[in-house]
């Protein structure tokens, strides 16, 4: 169960970077507009999956055993750093659509996940 929430959230993630790659690829408006209208739910979803993911990981085996911390510490670590940078991306990003305001920042956010994230899978 683990493993599929971690995928489905890596998924959701990938999905939610299509944004940018189509806009780099230079693809036709109609698809750019498709992915654009729905960025903000994918991302969303993201965030929730993979918070459900960290939250069963921890407490997997038995309640309070941390997910066998002790043999995975490595990925706990990385997994919560993943964690704590999505989660200043979503807050960034929500906070900047009610404002209306374009932030470039949550672009170096991304390349930190998407570096903390492979991290954590590899």
């Amino acid at each position: 169960m683990v493993e599929l929430l971690g995928w489905l959230g890596i998924l959701l993630f990938i999905a939610t970077l299509a944004r940018f790659v189509l806009r780099c690829l230079r693809w036709s408006n109609a698809a750019r507009a498709t992915i654009r209208r729905y960025h903000h739910i994918l991302a969303v979803a993201s965030f929730v999956i993979l918070t459900v993911h960290g939250i069963f990981a921890l407490f997997e085996e038995t309640i309070w055993q941390w997910g066998k911390a002790m043999r995975h510490q490595g990925e706990l670590l990385t997994g919560l750093i993943s964690w704590l940078v999505l989660l200043a991306l979503v807050s960034l990003s929500t906070t900047a659509a009610k404002k209306g305001l374009l932030s470039r920042k949550h672009g170096w956010l991304v390349g930190l996940l998407v570096v903390a994230v492979f991290i954590h899978i590899t």
